[in-house]
């Protein structure tokens, strides 16, 4: 019984082209990571300033927090007159 050579001809182009696919796949993206990003921010009211400077200082304050929240930041901690906020990376 032999093979005729048009068959292994054939089962050999198979094998060589099944090889060349798994070899030229590209490789998968790598996945991102996970994670945090911080960023302090310094803030207070002078309480020895008049009643009308402490509201000026607050509403800057909330000017600023109002924009780092439209960026994605989110409070994590206070710390004194240290605001820490976070976001996702």
């Amino acid at each position: 019984m032999s093979i005729r050579p048009s068959v292994l001809f054939a089962c050999a182009a198979l094998v060589a082209s099944a090889s060349l696919f798994a070899f030229a796949r590209p490789e998968p993206a790598p996945t991102p990571v996970a994670g945090w990003e911080y960023l302090i921010v310094r803030g207070g009211v002078d309480i020895a300033a008049s009643p009308k400077d402490q509201d000026a200082q607050v509403a800057g304050m909330q000017g600023t927090l109002n924009n780092l929240g439209n960026e994605g930041w989110e409070l994590a901690a206070v710390q004194g007159q240290f605001a820490v906020l976070k976001r996702p990376r």
